[in-house]
């Protein structure tokens, strides 16, 4: 057996998993299940053996960490761990608390929060042995405890439910191959102080060292970079000097082994001492990222932009100076301010989709991603897949490696469903549990995976009447429409419409190579005449239409009597309509006046008295 690397676990089930990748792996190191309190005494039999490095985890490496002779690498966990652990202790009780280390205790409380549930965590004491502080939470209530032997050993002994985090086999495999990798440069070289740079320089962890006047002495690259900071302005000067502006001051002054958020950044700082016989000749400073699973994040954003997933708009590329559109646009501002979800309804063409862009751009996820769904678009067999993803070989045809699903890739940003009226009924349930669990199930996977993303639904349709009539959920209804924005039609903002052309036809120029100066005075007064029943994307599909076919530097209306000749009759019908409205008023307010005599009506408008009961029979 090759003892040069040894595990020592204190819990049953995470050794049985270390010693089954071992195996697999091919190696023949030990594996030990030791309670912590001999882990101790094992670890110094070991090294007087011979190990070099042993492999821990939590308060158990913490203690083994006493031995100054020993190179200790810690076991992590993702933090998917705990949300597993804490879903299945909700199955017996809401009385939950989690117990572990300090270096476990940000992953604790960061799948806690994903969670939105109520569980306590409490940080082991190192001055008081673990069966007594278990004893003490069991006899606070608590009916379930998620943590190592023995507490778990504890709350069995109680007759309470006791659960231990399963550590993945991925982590297992990765600190197992980064221990033979410092190994094999341990075996390689006689200069030790060579070889611990090379393995500081190599880590991802940024690495501090200091001497007893708390000098600075060594500064890795990962360092550099994460503070940032660099190696010739820090080495040699005192290290409180050099944080003096950051918010770890008062970590680095206190005592050993602290832990802390540097500038609420995505990482931890530990503070071990360096001793030499017994006194501490100066310290070392760690600053260690959380998780894998942030790295594993910027990938998939990187991804996501890559594939367009990002918003263009902002509120500047809303035109328009009406009042009704200054209020749209002053009512979305405020929306972007927050992340409760918001329903944007108006008409075909109103330009629902610019809003929300531009509310993910005002708000604070403008970093993160926007991805666009027009739920319309889509078959109801692809929907689904779509929108939640699914794993390799859930049905036939689907990819070998599985697919990512909209919610997913949206994670830390914005989804925009759109024509949100067309989702069948069936699904309907499924996104009502997104939004109020904020986790998704792919299809043919049982795993829960957490999300954050807002969402902004938007439809055409008037989802009340659908409601009312079987076709929509109230629940889901009364869950997307939080905030809601009615984005004006252009007919109610025809003071936009001049503004609006210009713009187009400036965007047009640029996209056809042009030199269209605008519209001619005609053309702009039967644009203002018309209903628009197409909104902003009719005008925009309209005025292009008309820079193709026009030969001069004015859009003139003679092209659109050519081409289009049904608009100029909905024009004259419009202001016909229009006139027989302003008819009806005068005659109305006149039989008002005279108490609806009307012999004497027709006498004041200058008709006879046919003519008046001809029109108001019309």
């Amino acid at each position: 057996m090759d003892n040069s690397i040894a595990i020592i676990v204190s819990n049953k089930k995470i050794s049985e998993t270390c010693e089954m990748v071992v195996k697999n792996l091919g190696y023949d190191y030990p594996v030990y299940h030791s309670s912590t309190s001999d882990a101790l005494k094992l670890a110094e039999e070991l090294v007087e053996n011979g190990t070099k490095i042993i492999l821990s985890m939590g308060y158990t490496a913490n203690y083994i960490k006493r031995i100054k002779k020993v190179l200790v690498l810690e076991l992590q966990y993702t933090g998917l761990e705990f949300i597993e652990a804490i879903k299945k202790g909700f199955v017996y009780s809401d009385k939950i608390a989690v117990i572990g280390s300090q270096s476990l205790t940000y992953l604790m409380l960061k799948a806690i929060n994903s969670l939105e549930k109520p569980v306590k965590v409490f940080n082991i004491k190192e001055d008081e042995p673990i069966e007594e502080q278990a004893q003490k939470i069991l006899e606070m209530g608590y009916e379930v405890i998620i943590s190592g032997s023995p507490s778990v050993d504890i709350a069995n002994e109680n007759e309470k439910i006791g659960i231990t985090p399963d550590i993945e086999e991925k982590m297992v495999k990765e600190t197992l191959n980064s221990a033979r990798y410092i190994l094999k440069l341990l075996n390689e070289t006689k200069k030790e102080s060579h070889t611990l740079q090379t393995i500081l320089n190599c880590t991802s962890e940024g690495i501090i060292g200091t001497n007893r006047n708390d000098n600075i002495t060594f500064i890795n690259p990962t360092a550099e970079k994460l503070l940032p900071i660099s190696m010739k302005k820090a080495i040699n000067k005192n290290i409180e000097e050099i944080f003096k502006e950051n918010n770890i001051v008062n970590v680095l002054n206190s005592e050993f082994n602290e832990k802390d958020n540097c500038n609420k950044k995505n990482f931890v700082i530990n503070k071990e001492p360096i001793t030499v016989d017994g006194n501490v000749n100066g310290a070392v400073y760690t600053l260690k990222k959380v998780t894998e699973i942030q790295l594993i994040e910027q990938k998939i954003r990187k991804k996501i932009l890559l594939k367009g997933h990002y918003a263009k708009k902002t509120f500047n590329d809303i035109i328009g100076d009406s009042v009704k559109i200054k209020k749209a646009k002053k009512t979305a501002l405020k929306y972007s301010k927050y992340d409760s979800t918001v329903l944007i309804t108006g008409e075909t063409g109103t330009g629902k989709e610019i809003f929300a862009q531009s509310i993910h751009n005002a708000s604070r996820r403008n970093k993160g991603p926007f991805v666009a769904v027009n739920c319309a678009a889509l078959p109801a067999n692809l929907l689904e897949s779509e929108l939640f993803g699914y794993v390799s070989g859930a049905f036939t045809g689907a990819r070998q490696n599985g697919k990512i699903g909209m919610f997913e890739m949206a994670h830390n940003g914005t989804i925009f469903l759109d024509e949100i009226s067309e989702i069948p009924i069936d699904m309907q349930a499924r996104l009502l549990r997104v939004l109020q669990e904020h986790e998704i199930v792919k299809i043919g996977d049982d795993k829960v995976i957490p999300v954050d993303v807002r969402v902004i639904a938007a439809t055409n349709k008037n989802l009340l009447n659908l409601v009312g009539n079987g076709k929509f959920r109230d629940d889901l209804y009364y869950r997307l429409c939080v905030l809601e924005l009615n984005v004006p039609p252009l007919r109610e903002r025809k003071e936009d419409i001049s503004e609006l052309s210009k713009s187009i036809i400036n965007k047009n120029n640029i996209k056809l190579k042009m030199k269209i100066k605008g519209l001619s005075k005609k053309l702009e007064k039967a644009f203002i005449s018309f209903e628009w029943k197409g909104n902003v994307r009719q005008l925009e599909n309209l005025i292009e239409k008309l820079m193709v076919l026009s030969d001069s530097e004015y859009l003139d209306i003679m092209l659109l009597e050519e081409t289009v000749p049904y608009l100029l009759d909905d024009v004259q019908k419009s202001n016909s309509n229009s006139l027989e409205y302003t008819e009806k008023k005068k005659i109305d307010e006149v039989l008002v006046q005279t108490n609806g005599n009307k012999k004497e009506a027709a006498k004041i408008l200058g008709i006879s008295k046919s003519t008046l009961w001809r029109k108001l029979n019309k």
